[in-house]
């Protein structure tokens, strides 16, 4: 526009024409330095906007680095004032090898919202369902280590603590619950003792169910019905490993609880030793068609706690435990006689089911009456066998299903009837 404005009036004006072509071109000149200056001007200028929108974004960021400081630092105060709110409040860790939704896990829900009440909420009981603490032997090792506060286990657990309970538990001893309660009674003060010089206190006996035979396939009805078969025993367990030693031919399967269910699934065992509600609780019942009517055993337990924990506890606090826990022991065996009874009536009146109920079997010997042997097994020991004797004496029962002979080289004949 300067350049056409000048033209026009250089050619009005009737100059030289050299001198107007420089002037012209010096116009030229100036208007593409001017040009450039101004281009390099705004650069500058989107340079420094842009300096700024950086500076700006570092100061928000910044912002946005403290807010996030201050909404950290708030949780984590936030958190701790919690933890001292609830730091008044006493957790006790029980591990159980019982379902949830079973019998067992609903005494113990209902013992849990007793304790919580009558402690005000000082005081709240936590369960570990389904064997998530381990098998019960594991249960006590945590208990030893002060990882696990207490447990619900039977008589092999209760052995891991003082291993003369597990007397109780032997196969063929007891064939009813008034048996059991006899027995248990005379013997109860012995075996208390026992496991608090271990360091554990008993808060109450229970009950886990009579024990019968389950397979599948077959029908067990002599020792040498177990030939060639695959039963489960329980890993933890000594007794079912000897009684299966003394019939010989046996290939027995240790396993631990959550083992046996895809064992069954499998084939890799065929003979289940069981209540007949532990056999439904764990769906193992579903993979067994045959149901020994008999009564082997009777499966005992007992709600335990380590010593050391019950003693950190305030008396008061220390008493609603044992009140409440003697109440849910009290509780659960009424309910599991009573349950395991109706789950046996529940499995015998499949139709896909066999049922074997005999009164008279063939007692078994083989050579001679083989002895079970304390170097052998670890288990039979004098103060068992002494154990063994008291709990005979004690009852008034008729104990002709089973023939003791007592000898003083520390071992224990016996006639098993299969």
């Amino acid at each position: 526009m300067i350049a056409f404005s000048t033209y026009s009036l250089m050619k009005a004006t009737q100059m030289d024409v050299n001198l107007k072509l420089f002037i012209f071109i010096l116009i030229i000149i100036l208007y593409t330095v001017h040009s450039s200056y101004v281009q390099q001007n705004q650069n500058s200028d989107d340079i420094l906007i842009s300096k700024f929108r950086s500076i700006f974004d570092d100061m928000h960021n910044v912002e946005r680095r403290n807010n996030y400081r201050h909404e950290k630092a708030f949780k984590k105060d936030l958190r701790w004032n919690i933890v001292r709110r609830d730091s008044n409040v006493e957790v006790i860790k029980i591990g159980t090898l019982a379902p949830s939704a079973s019998p067992w896990g609903q005494v113990f829900k209902v013992w849990s919202e007793a304790v919580k009440t009558k402690s005000n909420g000082k005081l709240e009981l936590q369960f570990f369902y389904n064997g998530q603490q381990g098998d019960e032997a594991a249960m006590i090792g945590k208990m030893k280590a002060g990882q696990l506060d207490g447990a619900g286990v039977t008589a092999v657990g209760l052995s891991k603590i003082y291993r003369p309970i597990l007397a109780l538990q032997m196969p063929g001893l007891f064939k009813t619950w008034s048996q059991l309660d006899i027995a248990r009674k005379a013997m109860k003060a012995d075996f208390e003792n026992g496991t608090k010089n271990a360091g554990f206190s008993i808060l109450g006996w229970g009950d886990v169910g009579a024990v019968h035979r389950f397979s599948k396939g077959f029908a067990v009805r002599t020792p040498d019905d177990f030939q060639s078969k695959k039963p489960y025993v329980w890993r933890d367990d000594p007794m079912e490993m000897i009684l299966y030693q003394v019939i010989g031919g046996v290939t027995p399967v240790p396993l631990n609880i959550p083992e046996v269910l895809p064992r069954l699934n499998s084939g890799a065992i065929n003979i289940v030793n069981a209540p007949s509600l532990v056999a439904e609780q764990f769906q193992w019942s579903s993979k067994l068609n045959y149901i020994d009517g008999n009564v082997n055993a009777m499966a005992i337990g007992a709600l335990v706690i380590s010593s050391k924990r019950l003693d950190t506890l305030t008396p008061d606090l220390r008493q609603i435990i044992l009140d409440t826990g003697k109440v849910a022991a009290d509780a659960l065996t009424t309910r599991i006689r009573d349950e395991d009874n109706a789950a046996f009536t529940r499995l015998t009146n499949m139709p896909a089911r066999s049922h074997d109920l005999y009164k008279s079997r063939p007692r078994y010997n083989q050579d001679s009456n083989r002895d079970i042997v304390a170097s052998r097994s670890g288990y039979i020991t004098k103060h068992v066998r002494n154990v063994l004797k008291l709990i005979v004496e004690a009852a008034t029962a008729d104990f002709s299903v089973l023939k003791y002979e007592f000898k003083d080289d520390h071992c224990l004949r016996t006639e098993h009837p299969i």
